[in-house]
């Protein structure tokens, strides 16, 4: 049976204090400037017992207390005309906020951060994945509530962090040349993940139960999977495609699987399916940036990717037929009928032997 596609992942609201600066596709928040306007917000309403997750990529070193975690019932939206003028600590006496504060000690470089409200109002807090304490604080459950992270010291960095407990869970935007997905297991078994060309921002269907099945949709699908592969808990899985299309897949910083070939001339969001493990934590980040890069305001731009859309053989058509378990995006649907008639199916570009081949939509 299909099942239906996962929720929207967290993000960070447009609306944030002046002093932020949000990038990776809204997920990741830095702090600069004075004291004042580290605030953000949750881009939509949580509910309760609902976790908010964050890392912390970066800390300040200049105050005692580093970030503020809670809830509002301001539709941060209709703040932008209305901004709350007022130090951290004030913010905690502002009607409307419910706000505790976590001090340098607890809150540490690569530290993962938790907060959420029980339905009686109660703000509870956590790190990599223990109960730690909760907040006297009597929180209005019977609205409307967005999350709170308001950011304190000069140049800490958070990024949020999605939670998946059942089914598919993909990338928020494209991996880029070098673009790590790392994926945290936090229960034991076993996974597959990959990169498709699948829009899960633009979902209008269901994706199958059996990932093995991904490979009969008109999408680019290249699903990895293992039956020896068996995960325990906080093991991480990582992997990354290079400038050649190569997929290389790690496991606690050992390689795992050399290489698997993708058609990188098309825009590829990493995927997990996660089988019998039950909850994982994935996020995303440029370990090395390219010498052509520029970075100004949190804004990075970076060299785009070849757009090799004509078949390799005919070099005319446009290529409609990827070559499985490589990968390689080549052949037009006239050359992919002649391909297959050959004794010997070998990928035109990287020679790997070819099990099948599959008829890109576009």
């Amino acid at each position: 049976m299909p099942i239906n596609f996962p929720k929207t992942h967290l993000k960070f609201h447009e609306s944030h204090g002046q002093n932020i600066v949000l990038s990776q596709n809204m997920s990741t928040a830095r702090r600069f400037g004075t004291n004042q306007s580290g605030l953000t917000f949750i881009s939509s309403p949580v509910a309760p017992t609902q976790k908010i997750q964050f890392k912390i990529l970066d800390v300040s070193l200049e105050r005692s207390d580093l970030i503020s975690i809670g809830f509002t019932s301001f539709d941060p939206a209709n703040l932008q005309y209305d901004w709350p003028n007022c130090t951290p600590e004030q913010l905690k006496h502002t009607p409307g906020f419910w706000i505790c504060s976590l001090s340098k000690y607890f809150c540490t470089k690569d530290k993962t951060i938790f907060f959420y409200a029980t339905p009686s109002g109660v703000l509870h807090y956590g790190a990599n994945g223990e109960e730690k304490g909760r907040c006297d604080k009597k929180i209005e459950t019977g609205r409307p509530l967005w999350a709170v992270i308001d950011i304190w010291g000069t140049s800490t960095k958070i990024q949020l962090i999605n939670e998946c407990t059942t089914g598919y869970y993909f990338t928020p935007k494209p991996l880029e040349i070098n673009e790590q997905v790392l994926i945290k297991i936090l229960s034991s078994g076993r996974i597959v993940l990959g990169v498709t060309s699948f829009d899960p921002n633009h979902a209008t269907t269901t994706l199958p139960q059996d990932p093995k099945f991904l490979v009969d949709r008109p999408e680019y699908w290249v699903p990895v999977d293992d039956p020896t592969w068996h995960f325990t808990r906080y093991d991480e899985i990582s992997f990354k495609i290079n400038e050649k299309g190569e997929m290389k897949i790690w496991k606690n910083d050992v390689l795992l699987l050399k290489v698997v070939h993708v058609d990188h001339s098309i825009p590829l969001w990493g995927f997990v399916h996660l089988g019998s493990v039950e909850k994982i934590e994935m996020t995303t980040s440029l370990d090395a940036v390219p010498s052509t890069s520029v970075e100004s305001s949190g804004c990075k731009m970076v060299p785009k990717q070849k757009q090799g859309t004509d078949c390799v053989i005919c070099c005319e058509k446009e290529t409609e037929a990827a070559l499985y378990p490589c990968g390689h995006m080549c052949l037009c649907f006239e050359c992919m009928q002649q391909w297959q008639r050959n004794r010997e199916r070998r990928c035109p570009i990287c020679r790997a032997p070819a099990k099948d081949v599959i008829k890109i939509y576009k």
